[in-house]
Parts: structure tokens; sequence; C-alpha cells
């Protein structure tokens, strides 16, 4: 048997076979929304968290929203001083010399002594200047001038030390104020200045210092006065205790040694 397909016959299978299809894709797309939909649902717990108001009991607020200070550098880190903000390290102000809160420049100290730890002994000297070097008796002046040893001094120590070419003098003083060790610098240098000592500028050693030279019959002279810490130190060298190889060298020492007649002592 033989069927034929008229024009109006192929049209309705064509309708039927795009009916067929369009519910076919109706289906899939349904069946794949509500497999997503199962997906992102979550669990109940979950759900509950999403909903509700505010954090959960185990989350931790974050602070830059609780008004807490933000650490910059994590916990325990040597630049913080364990409360959340990072230590400073502030310089004392100028002038301050660290002992401030020990003894102010006017406190006035209690004994002053000076130790002979205070001054540079003999052979310190000869293995800068060079020679053999002895103690000699002092009036603890330099020659042809007054002693040096500052007015109100609580207590002073002198040496006066020679070789064959060469003197040094040292006069180390303890006052009774930081103040008053400075003061004295001025008056020292005043006094070697009076017995033709001229000024040589300033060293900048200790807390205050002056530094002066003298030519005397073709032997220049050197002296430095410095203080430090309630002590000063007068120093005067002459032939090759007063050469350039170790007069700088040996006012260093004088002003390190001289910390043992100081407020605060050697530390």
């Amino acid at each position: 048997m033989t069927v034929s397909l008229t024009p109006t016959r192929l049209r309705g299978a064509r309708t039927a076979a795009a009916a067929l299809g369009l519910a076919l894709l109706l289906g899939a797309c349904s069946a794949a929304t509500a497999e997503q939909g199962g997906d992102s649902a979550g669990t109940p717990a979950e759900s509950a968290r999403s909903t509700a108001d505010g954090p959960g009991p185990s989350d931790t607020p974050d602070p830059a929203l609780s008004g807490q200070p933000v650490p910059t550098l994590p916990p325990g880190d040597p630049g913080t001083d364990g409360s959340g903000e990072a230590a400073t390290d502030d310089a004392p102000p100028e002038g301050d010399d660290g002992h401030a809160g020990e003894h102010g420049p006017d406190e006035a100290v209690g004994a002053r002594t000076v130790p002979a730890a205070a001054l540079v002994d003999a052979a310190t000297v000869a293995a800068l200047a060079g020679g053999s070097w002895s103690t000699e008796p002092d009036t603890g002046s330099a020659a042809g001038c007054p002693p040096v040893t500052p007015a109100g001094a609580a207590a002073s120590r002198t040496l006066l030390l020679r070789s064959a070419d060469g003197t040094l003098l040292q006069v180390v003083s303890a006052h009774r104020t930081v103040r008053a060790a400075r003061q004295a610098v001025d008056s020292v240098a005043g006094l070697l200045a009076g017995c033709g000592f001229t000024s040589a500028g300033d060293p900048r050693l200790g807390e205050a210092s002056a530094a002066l030279a003298r030519d005397d019959s073709g032997a220049p002279e050197k002296a430095v006065v410095i203080a430090a810490e309630g002590a000063t130190v007068v120093l005067v060298g002459r032939g090759s205790a007063a050469s350039a190889a170790a007069w700088d060298s040996l006012a260093d020492l004088a002003l390190g040694t001289s910390c043992a007649a100081g407020v605060h002592g050697c530390h």
C-alpha cells in the first residue's frame, strides 16, 4: 500500500514534531533548575547562619570595625610594648646626658674625692709619647703660671710627669655640682691666658672644653681644660707630650680616666 503525503499532511507532521521537541526541551530545563537549587540550598544550620542578624558566636570581629586599635606589628614583635602599639625610642632632650633623673646640673652631690685612677699614669704616657717618664713633685701649675686648680673644687689631685724631652701636668678636680664643673672651664682657661697661653679653639670634648697653646722659648706647649659629669681635667703638655703624635690621644685618655672623679663614676 502506498501512502502519499499531501502538503497539508506534511505541514501537520512538522507541527507535531516541533511540539514534541519543545516539550522535551522544557522538561530538561526544569530538571537542571531543580538540581541547581538543591545544591545551593545548603544545610539548615548554614541557612540559619546566612540569615541570622550579626556574626555567629565563633566569629571574630574585624578590629577596623570594632573601634579597637589595629596593631601594625605581629604580637610579640620586639618593636611593640605589649599594648599593640609600636614602641618609640625617643632620644633625650638636647643637653641631657642621660643622667638628668639622677643628678641635675645644680643638684649638690655628697662627699667628693679624686682617686689616683682618675689620672693617666707614667707607663701610659711613655707608651704614647715615647721615652721614660717619672713622677715629679709639683704645685699644680704650669711653668710661670699660677696653680690651675679650679677655685671652689671639692677635691683635687695633681700629677707632674717628666721625661728627658717633655713634661705633662695633670690636675683632676671633683665639683659639688655638674654646672660648677662646666663653669670652671672658663675660669681655668682665663688663668692660663694670663700667663701667655692663647686660645686654640674648642676641642669639643666632654660637656665643656677649651684648648690653648703657648710657645715658650721655642718649646711649644699645649693645654686643654675639660668638664664632664661634675669633674674637670686640666692637661698641660710640653715637648714630646705636646707632639702631634701624642697630644690628642693623651687628651682623650685624660678625659676617659677622669670618670673616676665624676658624680656617676666609671660605667
